[in-house]
Formats: structure tokens, C-alpha cells, sequence
């Protein structure tokens, strides 16, 4: 019996199949190494980069940038155009016709979005201090504070978008319900978050950057009642109240200088900036706890690789079965071939 070997054919063949193999399934970036005049191939393996990055004090610093453009530009056009007093004006008077209606709902709803986010990102950062320095558990009683506080954080920052959205001049209503979310959302919230985190073992946040956030939140609280007990109406000896500033068509209604009624109002609007100004204050004062990390999809990135490699594995390992396959019935004919050849 005389062998037989194999064939060109079926030689470049065979290496058709493995180099098709190499080339379309593969996992691992390949960098070839000349080493004594032969080529080695030497595989790294594949790195899980984050498809996104987020930095959350990008949020807490736009709901401030926003907020104070939709502020600042309602009130200087709303003043350039002799439709408020140049002396505080209500912050809603700034948006309540156009054009600077437009520009303060824009910037306005904005900067309601961008608390909202600044609500989850606090929210994360919170859990990662607990969960880091007490073995990843957070107690009951803990996690309802922080619930019933991202509760209204999220609804400070909706009534914040109804403010924008809803003039005082065109759905009055609705303006006063968004005004009551933001403002009374508002000043609950950051006096929950001063509570939940100037007690946290170790500290949340240095004791200066606390000591200042309750000064503001002191001042916010005081100037918010403040403007609560100047909305009481007043009675007069016969039995009359004072009358409230309506809309027209053109213009806003006001008081005259020197009348007892413009003075009230004149600390009415003194009190409405206080209460916005303190609580823009502490919401920019929470970027130094968010400048301390960021979000990526890192994880889920890891776990997508590790399902595409048990993939590609299947893969691999079916070729490589259907590859001895084709040898053994190549080798099988090659056989064949010799034994008729011999009889």
C-alpha cells in the first residue's frame, strides 16, 4: 500500500478556512513582534471603555446659569419696554409678555430639567457615601428620607417648568401651582438634604461648606414665611380689603410710589428674589460634592462583552468542529482513493 499526500487543494482550502476563522472572530486586538526573523502574533485582551461619560456638576451649574438668564432677561427687557418698575419687579412679571415670555419659559423650563437631573445625581452621590463606609447597606428609616426627599426635589423642579410654561397673565392658576411646587418644594428639599448629610459618619461635606449652606437655607426659610404673612390680606375699618393688582392688556398694574400698598409690595418682591437667589446659592454649592465623581456605562459595557465573547466562543468552537470534520473526510477520500489504487 503506498501513501498518498495531500493535495494542494485541499491544503489552500484548509488554510482558507482557518484564516477566515482568525479574521472575522476574533475578541482581541493583534500586534505582530518580529522576534529572530519570525513573526509571532501576541493577542491583548479587549479593554471595556465607557460608551458615555456624565459629569453631574454640569447639571447643578446649568440649573443655575438657566435660572439666572430667564431672571435677568425677563426683568431688564420687561423694564426696557416700561412694563414693571425698574426697582424689583416680581420675578413672574419678567415673563409675561412677549418677546421676554419667550426667552424666561425657555431658559426657565431648562433649568427645571436640569434640577431635576441635579436631584438624581445627589441622590447617587448620597447612596455611594453610605454604601461605602457602611458595607453597602443603607438602613430603612435612611432610605425613606432620601426617597421622600428626591420626591419633592422632582416636584420643585416640575412646578419650576409650570412656572416657565404657564404665564401669569394667560393661565394664572396653573402659575400659582407651579409656584407653590417650586418655592415650598424647594425649601423643604434643601433643608432635607442639610439634615440627611451634616449627620452622615464620615462627614458628607466639610464643615465650613455646612455652616454656610445653613446660613442660606436660615435666610431662604425666613424670607419665604416672610412673603408667605405679607400675602394675608388687610382689613380696614369698613371691613374692606386691599385691592389686588390685575392684568390689562398692555401693561402690568401697579401701585403708586409712596402709597402703603407699594411699599408692601416692593418687600414682597424683595423677599421673592431672597428666596430664589439662596436656593440657586445652595444648588451651586452642591457641585463640590458632584465634582467628586461621574457616571458611565462602564458595567454595562463589561456585561455586553461578556456575553459577546461566550458568543463568539460558541462560535469558535462550532468551526472548529465542522474544520475537523472536513479534514477527517478529506483524509477519509484520501484513503479511499489508495486503497482502490492498490487493489
Amino acid at each position: 500500500m503506498t501513501t498518498r499526500s495531500v493535495s494542494s487543494d485541499h491544503f489552500l482550502a484548509f488554510m482558507r478556512l482557518s484564516t477566515s476563522e482568525s479574521r472575522t472572530h476574533t475578541t482581541s486586538t493583534e500586534s505582530t513582534i518580529a522576534v529572530s526573523k519570525t513573526v509571532k502574533t501576541r493577542r491583548r485582551p479587549v479593554r471595556a471603555r465607557p460608551h458615555v461619560r456624565v459629569y453631574p456638576k454640569v447639571f447643578s451649574v446649568m440649573t443655575v446659569i438657566t435660572s439666572l438668564i430667564a431672571f435677568l432677561t425677563g426683568y431688564f427687557l420687561a423694564a426696557f419696554q416700561q412694563r414693571t418698575d425698574w426697582f424689583l419687579p416680581f420675578i413672574s412679571d419678567g415673563g409675561a409678555f412677549s418677546p421676554e415670555a419667550n426667552i424666561f419659559g425657555f431658559f426657565l423650563s431648562i433649568g427645571g430639567y436640569c434640577w431635576i437631573f441635579t436631584v438624581f445625581a445627589i441622590h447617587i452621590r448620597i447612596n455611594m457615601h453610605i454604601r461605602s463606609y457602611n458595607k453597602h447597606y443603607i438602613s430603612m428609616k435612611k432610605r425613606i428620607s432620601i426617597y421622600i426627599m428626591d420626591t419633592v426635589g422632582i416636584m420643585s423642579g416640575l412646578g419650576v417648568v409650570m412656572v416657565g410654561c404657564y404665564q401669569e397673565v394667560t393661565l394664572i392658576d396653573l402659575h400659582y401651582v407651579g409656584a407653590f411646587f417650586a418655592f415650598v418644594g424647594g425649601v423643604f428639599y434643601i433643608w432635607m438634604f442639610l439634615l440627611n448629610t451634616c449627620f452622615l459618619k464620615p462627614q458628607y461635606s466639610p464643615r465650613w461648606l455646612t455652616l454656610t449652606r445653613l446660613a442660606f437655607v436660615i435666610i431662604c426659610t425666613v424670607a419665604f414665611f416672610g412673603g408667605i404673612a405679607s400675602l394675608t390680606p388687610e382689613s380696614f375699618p369698613n371691613n374692606s380689603t386691599v385691592p389686588k393688582p390685575y392684568f390689562s392688556e398692555h401693561d402690568i398694574e401697579r401701585y403708586p410710589w409712596g402709597s402703603k400698598e407699594r411699599a408692601k409690595q416692593i418687600i414682597k418682591t424683595m423677599l421673592e428674589w431672597c428666596v430664589a437667589l439662596c436656593f440657586l446659592f445652595v444648588i451651586f454649592t452642591m457641585t463640590y460634592e458632584l465634582n467628586s465623581f461621574t457616571l458611565s456605562t462602564t458595567g454595562l459595557r463589561k456585561r455586553y462583552y461578556k456575553y459577546y465573547r461566550e458568543v463568539l466562543r460558541d462560535i469558535r468552537r462550532k468551526l472548529r468542529n465542522s474544520k475537523k470534520l472536513h479534514v477527517r473526510s478529506t483524509t477519509g477520500s484520501l484513503s479511499l482513493s489508495d486503497s482502490e489504487s492498490s487493489t
